[in-house]
């Protein structure tokens, strides 16, 4: 590497001259070049996509592909949109945004939440798994019932506990651990979208909200929450871990059908989508079938996604990788806690349009919403 510069997320960046502060230069994204803009062009008759359910590397330990790699592989696929929604967080959307605007393309801002409750009455456990019991070990917290209460019990200290004033709003520094738990044993998932300006301040303030309502780095999204901030908003139903895909694959249509019709009055039946994605796993086509049949019954729109977590096929290691950082695990061990499929990487809309749902292997049915959905998210 040369003089002068040093390693960065993205690239080399220039070292800071002696005697400035503030953070490091930002790479530029570079333009794409003419032939790629005139490759990349859908010829008249091709269909069009926009990715609406992508995740950055600001889903911590999860997403593996920075917002300018994301960007310029969309570009290059001929995608007129991108999305940005991360996990629990809007931290991505301002460098995604500017990013996108350099080299031309349309950014989607929006979050995937992880929801604390279900929309209907969920008494089997369908959606909201038990929680895990809590791990032996560990500091052991003092049974005393008061501050003044410094009787001595066996194997704990006697010490004096002082009253402490606090701030308003306080809360015990406390944080959920979440390793080794997979996304099947934890809440289910909620794509909203901002349709404007209107909707992004709702975003804002919903992820406010959670966040001051959660620990750290775990916001508390729930139902009632959710309800006060649907102005300027769309909803889709997510990804095979979202509550109506749950309740399908256990069987339980009718919790799914109420749950729609539950989602689609808060958000309105324009702003509500059933969300389908196909990654080629065994149950896929039948998630897909059915979800599409669901859609018909309720009068809900679909819209295609593919639930991107990385830009290139190649990002599938690297995202094995930060699985194994974010659970404390090794790549040998990580099992299931791994995503089960290698097809989580952007698209092209014939990519898209090729996957079984569109190629009629599934039934006319199928095909026809597959190809609306394709054209609705675009």
């Amino acid at each position: 590497m040369h003089a002068g510069w040093r390693a960065g997320d993205g690239g080399p960046v220039p070292e800071r001259p002696p005697g400035r502060s503030g953070p490091w230069p930002e790479r530029k994204v570079r333009p794409p070049s003419p032939e790629i803009v005139r490759r990349s062009r859908p010829k008249p008759g091709e269909p069009v996509y926009a990715e609406l359910h992508c995740h950055t590397n600001f889903s911590f330990l999860d997403g593996a592909s920075a917002p300018d790699e994301l960007a310029e592989r969309a570009v290059e696929l001929g995608l007129t949109g991108l999305g940005v929604t991360d996990h629990q967080g809007l931290y991505g959307v301002v460098r995604a945004a500017t990013t996108f605007e350099e080299i031309g393309l349309r950014p989607i801002l929006g979050v995937e939440v992880e929801l604390r409750d279900a929309a209907v009455a969920d008494p089997d456990r369908i959606v909201i798994p038990a929680r895990r019991p809590a791990r032996r070990g560990g500091r052991r917290r003092s049974t005393a019932e008061g501050p003044d209460d410094t009787t001595a019990r066996e194997g704990e200290p006697d010490r004096p506990r002082p009253t402490r004033d606090r701030l308003p709003g306080h809360r015990e520094a406390v944080k959920e651990d979440v390793r080794g738990i997979g996304e099947r044993q934890r809440g289910p998932h909620l794509v909203l979208l901002a349709r404007d300006t209107t909707g992004y301040r709702s975003l804002c303030r919903l992820v406010s909200r959670a966040n001051l309502a959660g620990t750290k780095a775990m916001p508390r999204f729930d139902q009632a929450l959710l309800a006060e901030h649907v102005e300027g908003l769309v909803a889709l139903s997510g990804c095979r871990e979202g509550e109506i895909a749950r309740r399908l694959r256990a069987g339980d249509r009718a919790g799914a059908r109420a749950a729609v019709e539950v989602l689609a009055e808060r958000y309105g039946r324009d702003a509500f989508h059933l969300e389908l994605s196909h990654h080629r796993l065994q149950d896929d086509g039948w998630l897909v079938t059915e979800t599409v049949a669901l859609a018909e019954e309720t009068g809900v729109a679909v819209v295609v996604t593919n639930d991107v977590h990385y830009a290139r096929p190649e990002g599938r290691e690297f995202q094995d990788v930060l699985t194994a950082i974010r659970h404390g695990r090794t790549l040998d061990s990580l099992a299931d806690l791994r995503r089960p499929d290698g097809d989580s990487f952007l698209k092209s809309a014939a990519e898209m349009r090729d996957l079984p749902p569109g190629d009629g292997s599934l039934g006319r049915d199928v095909a026809r919403a597959w190809s609306a959905g394709i054209a609705r998210a675009a």
